[in-house]
């Protein structure tokens, strides 16, 4: 009976893992901070354009390269002005593959959402490629 009970259990758990994913307030398409004209209307950008970040479930795109989110955790309770997510990524682009780990911060001032990302680490192969940097990026409407 236990044994028929494990079969059961067993055969009840997804054989596909499911990505992680950021909160939903993240996803949206981004510009480096003091876009000037068009550069930042949703419209007028093109998937992975150069100095854009798009956040869609599972996955952030930048110019020329895209991360899988392997994992992501609050830092601090989202409410309707901050979200602060440390994330697992696992990227590839131009021919090569590294895990970042990035602590993504959101902040609404006066009405404009922006998106602080700093790259706590970088790693290919088992070295380190670089120190950690932020980027700051504004909503693309």
């Amino acid at each position: 009976m236990r044994a028929a009970i494990l079969a059961i259990a067993v055969a009840a758990v997804p054989l596909v893992a499911v990505a992680a994913e950021l909160p939903a307030s993240l996803h949206g398409t981004w510009r480096v901070a003091n876009p000037t004209g068009d550069q930042c209307r949703r419209d007028a950008v093109n998937a992975g354009a150069e100095g854009h970040m798009t956040v869609t479930p599972g996955v952030v795109t930048h110019y020329e390269s895209s991360c899988r989110i392997a994992s992501a955790r609050p830092t601090r309770m989202p409410d309707q002005e901050r979200t602060s997510v440390v994330a697992e990524l696992r990227c590839e682009g131009e021919g090569m593959r590294w895990r970042t780990r990035a602590l993504f911060h959101l902040e609404t001032m006066a009405g404009q959402k922006l998106v602080a990302v700093t790259t706590l680490s970088r790693e290919a192969r088992g070295r380190r490629l670089s120190l950690p940097t932020t980027t700051i990026y504004t909503e693309c409407r």
